[in-house]
């Protein structure tokens, strides 16, 4: 068992050096095979397909940030300090998994958004928790008075699209400001905290 998963860990990190160096499309499994120093049907006995080791890496980051964003729910003062640590935390280990993020930022599989792909079916799941623990923080924050009321869902959404864009602007954008990370809490904090007296409403906001 120890080597069996050994040898599909191995092929793994080669792969997705590979798909780092070369984009997924061009990676071949062959080569995928042979950096990681097994047969070809090897790797096709773990992972069954190119896609499937793809789908195996983004289970793997998909289900350690959510892991994360569960610890700093847990851990913050209230609300707004979870929300504020929970989207910092997506941008911290987008940074700290450098590799997975940029393959599946940059170059995912043509069909990946067909309803067939195995990679579409894994986002399909982790999407909703995603915004599911967003809506949670937020309905935390207004309970305790450190967010406005608001239409969660909507808000849920945003935050989650808000923050993959910046993910995907620090890998392929200009470089960051080094004030950035404080400018995006302070904009949140503007954006959602009830004691900010110029938001902007949301539709469906309560009184």
């Amino acid at each position: 068992m120890g080597d069996s998963t050994s040898r599909k860990e191995a092929i793994a990190a080669a792969a997705l050096a590979l798909f780092a160096e070369q984009g997924y499309a061009a990676a071949g499994t062959g080569e995928i095979a042979r950096r990681a120093g097994v047969a070809q049907d090897t790797a096709f006995y773990h992972f069954g397909s190119k896609e499937g080791i793809l789908e195996y890496i983004l289970a793997g980051i998909t289900d350690d940030l959510l892991e994360a964003y569960r610890d700093e729910l847990a851990a913050a003062a209230d609300g707004i300090a979870a929300v504020l640590a929970m989207l910092a935390s997506n941008r911290r280990f987008s940074a700290e998994r450098k590799l997975e993020s940029m393959v599946l930022l940059r170059d995912p599989p043509a069909d990946m958004l067909s309803r067939e792909s195995s990679i579409q079916a894994r986002l399909e799941v982790f999407l909703p928790e995603v915004c599911g623990l967003l809506r949670v923080t937020l309905a935390q924050g207004v309970a305790d008075a450190s967010i406005r009321p608001l239409a969660a869902p909507a808000v849920s959404w945003i935050l989650h699209s808000f923050t993959c864009g910046i993910v995907q602007n620090t890998f392929f954008g200009p470089p960051r400001p080094a004030e950035t990370e404080a400018e995006i809490a302070a904009f949140l904090r503007h954006a959602l905290m009830a004691s900010s007296p110029h938001h902007l409403p949301i539709t469906g906001e309560r009184e």
